[in-house]
């Protein structure tokens, strides 16, 4: 289950996660990891190919991710 806030309503409601589809961040976007063991960790995305990126944590540490456990992280 996930909590997306609607913006231009100011209102949140709750959507089962099988009816989102995360949105693949490109070079700057801030990140959420969504799945691994790292879920629910952010950080800013540096590089990418077309498999992985690597991923300046907000814990400091640099981790390369497949960019499939990477979502783009936009905050309301």
């Amino acid at each position: 289950m996930c909590i997306v806030y609607l913006k231009d309503i100011c209102y949140m409601v709750s959507i089962p996660s099988e009816h989102l589809e995360p949105v693949t961040p490109t070079r700057r976007n801030k990140v959420k990891v969504i799945l691994g063991e790292d879920c629910e960790a952010t950080g800013i995305l540096l590089y990418t190919d077309m498999k992985d990126g690597i991923v300046l944590m907000d814990s400091g540490e640099v981790k390369v991710l497949n960019l499939r456990f990477l979502g783009k992280l936009v905050k309301a």
